[in-house]
């Protein structure tokens, strides 16, 4: 079996399981006897982008799973990735769907190679997420001020 890593700072970006959530998802695994969706991983190495939760789950109930790997060009992507991967789905509080929106676009206008200005990327985020574009510069607001709280 592949021996994988949950890196600290990529797993900050997602919200914590709630102890019910991550017990259902272990009757979820065992029921299948399996893990169905592939653990994703950044090519060329072992560390997890899609997956940080079923992995453990697995590796500790003994269950088969798959690995899949997608090529980024550096970390940033990898984040970037992850961010909007997470906003795709129905997990997330309303908190952490903004602090989301606001990382993506962040990251949108710091790709020296594919940066675009922080209107257009507000624009995109909101249309792509179907809030306002005032939505999307309150989240820029708050995830700024609460950035430079201490842990």
């Amino acid at each position: 079996m592949r021996i994988l890593l949950i890196d600290e700072e990529l797993a900050s970006l997602l919200e914590s399981h709630t102890e019910q959530e991550l017990e259902q998802l272990r009757k979820n695994l065992i029921a299948d006897g399996r893990v169905l969706d592939p653990i994703i991983v950044w090519e060329g190495t072992d560390i997890i982008v899609d997956g940080m939760h079923r992995y453990p789950i697995a590796i500790e109930e003994g269950l088969d799973f798959t690995v899949a790997e997608l090529p980024f060009r550096d970390r940033a992507h990898v984040k970037d990735w992850i961010i909007r991967h997470q906003l795709g789905r129905r997990n997330g509080d309303a908190f952490a769907r903004s602090r989301w929106r606001a990382m993506v676009v962040e990251a949108a206008t710091k790709f020296v190679d594919g940066g675009i200005s922080k209107n257009k990327a507000i624009r995109e985020v909101a249309s792509a997420n179907n809030v306002t574009e005032r939505q999307v510069k309150n989240d820029l607001a708050v995830h700024k001020v609460l950035s430079t709280l201490p842990p």
